[in-house]
């Protein structure tokens, strides 16, 4: 593998781009595309790259189960199995030294809760704000990952538009037998193409 190949495995190792990664290594930026996907292509930066992947996989101890299985916890989630509302009491000494009680509610939350499953907590204007992840993008990518879902790909082919029908054959390297079949199947496309 040249230095540019394997700076194109570890520029891909990046975002999984081939397109960008290409171009990052330094490939042109109008070829990049078909770059890329040449350079996937090639047996020895597939196997550089799918070894890299592994590696980070075992280092991160990460790899798709784990991944699977986050996204179905995230689109299972439902804040009301974890939280919940509660009025409590509070009493507040004023300047005159009277207590004076108001209720609040606050937020409580068991103790399996995984907020790190909900997202980001913050405050608001009115209260508590907890930022939940995207169910339909998270169902997407599930169904991605189970391949349910096939995306569609485009591709230019350029052609000069004639195709070229005069093949000349050797035939002197067939047997007497595969010269008879030939004959006999050469016989038969005539017969079609006559009817």
């Amino acid at each position: 593998m040249t230095p540019k190949q394997q700076r194109f495995v570890d520029e891909y190792l990046l975002d999984l781009n081939a397109t960008q990664a290409a171009v990052r290594a330094g490939y042109s930026v109008k070829t990049a595309e078909q770059q890329g996907y040449q350079l996937l292509q090639k047996p020895s930066v597939r196997e550089a790259v799918d070894r890299a992947l592994a590696a980070r996989s075992a280092r991160v101890q990460i790899d798709a189960d784990w991944v699977l299985l986050r996204l179905i916890k995230l689109a299972d989630f439902d804040l009301r199995d974890f939280a919940w509302l509660e009025t409590v009491t509070v009493q507040a000494k004023q300047k005159d030294g009277s207590v004076v009680e108001y209720q609040v509610q606050e937020v409580r939350f068991n103790e399996n809760f995984d907020g790190k499953i909900a997202g980001a907590l913050s405050k608001g204007k009115d209260g508590l704000k907890m930022e939940l992840p995207d169910r339909v993008q998270v169902l997407k990518l599930i169904g991605q990952h189970l391949g349910m879902f096939k995306e569609k790909v485009e591709a230019t082919v350029e052609h000069s538009g004639t195709i070229d029908h005069n093949h000349q054959y050797d035939l002197s390297n067939l047997t007497d037998e595969e010269l008879m079949q030939l004959e006999q199947l050469t016989g038969k496309v005539a017969q079609h193409r006559s009817h």
